[in-house]
């Protein structure tokens, strides 16, 4: 009898789901275009993914006019994570599909923006600029090393007003694709930052200093762990996070992100 109930259960609640897709078709989540999908093809097409030259440390794209080694000015000063990698450009219907998981809830976004970030560690950027001797192309993230996913935690304030963390619905899809466990609580926000919009890259350094504390250091210790947030700008976040994991024991630490967005920086801050 229980069988039977839950089949009829079941049978109902997918009536009410197809009778609910009738009244209210799905939407592409970027431009409001009907698609079964989170995002419409045409939207896709227009995301731009990172192509090369980047920094072979923090990934940032790098002017292909330029002459420059293979790395840039903050990467030469050194990292504590051992190589950061992002999907998109932070631009576009990406931003707004970006805005959209975390202003209003779109959770459905996580899945294709997780797939944005599991193909750029797996197939590195895009070629189409010839590498001269001042630059060579960038390794690639030993995925086969990486034995955990951790997200970029928020401040518990920020999750509660925002009822989630994107950052961790995004490891979730990334993991699941490279079948590896996920460690939400690897992590811990323990100082309340201010938003890093607008803040030169020094600021935005001694914004996140302190931030992060191990939330399980029984569970870093020893892993090769991969950290996950919706975009990167200067790394600032990342590497912080980086130096908390490593000093609590990690053996390594990539970096992957679904876009980046890049600042102008001061040339005197980078000495």
């Amino acid at each position: 009898m229980a069988e039977e109930k839950r089949g009829w259960r079941e049978v109902l609640a997918s009536a009410a789901e197809g009778f609910l897709r009738l009244l209210f078709p799905p939407r592409c989540q970027a431009c409001g275009a009907f698609c079964p999908e989170p995002l419409c093809s045409a939207c896709l097409a227009q995301i731009e993914r990172i192509s090369l030259p980047v920094c072979h440390c923090c990934g940032l794209p790098l002017d292909p006019h330029a002459q420059h080694g293979n790395l840039c000015p903050e990467c030469r000063r050194g990292r504590w994570f051992d190589l950061c990698r992002a999907a998109c450009r932070y631009s576009g219907p990406l931003r707004l599909a970006i805005h959209k998981l975390k202003y209003a809830g779109r959770a459905q976004l996580a899945r294709p923006l997780g797939e944005m970030i599991v193909a750029a560690l797996r197939q590195g950027p895009q070629p189409g600029w010839t590498a001269d001797r001042h630059y060579s192309p960038p390794p690639a993230p030993d995925i086969g090393r990486i034995t955990a996913v951790v997200p970029v935690p928020l401040h518990p304030r920020r999750e509660r007003e925002r009822g989630f963390n994107q950052a961790e619905l995004l490891a979730q899809h990334v993991a699941e694709q490279l079948s590896l466990p996920v460690l939400p609580h690897a992590l811990r926000r323990t100082k309340d930052t201010a938003s890093q919009v607008g803040l030169t890259l020094r600021q935005r350094q001694q914004n996140v200093r302190g931030a992060f504390e191990p939330g399980e250091r029984g569970a870093i210790r020893g892993q090769t762990l991969l950290l996950i947030d919706d975009v990167c700008t200067t790394g600032s976040t990342l590497d912080e996070c980086a130096k908390t994991l490593k000093r609590a024991g990690a053996e390594g630490v990539y970096a992957a992100t679904v876009a980046r967005q890049t600042l102008k920086l001061d040339l005197a801050e980078l000495g």
